[in-house]
């Protein structure tokens, strides 16, 4: 199953990066993936992992660069759709996965809340007497 997550993401990044390829937001995508690694921030690591996904595949997209030039015409609209579709497919999986974490930081975060609030009730019961 990891193995299967891999290629699928190996192939949806590169797919990515042929999309973007002459952009100057695949190196600030890597870039803030770097920074999102170093400094250990979640939120960082997940835009940055997504990021470069499409901006370390570009040497891939490189390499078969050429494929545009000697396939078909048909081959070629195939093969665009695929990219297209895997473009959004990246974006799809990014925001799906990071929902059970935007899940977990709101339950926390209510959590807190709740505790601090009942903390403030204890502390004026406690003054009254």
């Amino acid at each position: 199953m990891l193995i299967i997550r891999i290629v699928i993401a190996i192939f949806l990044g590169w797919a990515a990066a042929r999309l973007i390829m002459q952009s100057w937001l695949s190196f600030v995508a890597a870039v803030v993936a770097l920074i999102g690694v170093i400094r250990r921030k979640q939120i960082a690591v997940n835009l940055g992992g997504f990021a470069l996904h499409m901006a370390t595949l570009i040497v891939v997209s490189v390499l078969l660069w050429g494929i545009d030039y000697v396939s078909v015409e048909w081959f070629k609209l195939g093969y665009a759709t695929i990219e297209i579709v895997a473009f959004w497919g990246i974006l799809g999986i990014t925001v799906v996965s990071n929902i059970p974490n935007f899940i977990l930081h709101a339950r926390e975060g209510w959590k807190m809340a709740m505790d601090s609030e009942y903390l403030e009730k204890k502390t004026r019961e406690t003054r009254r007497k």
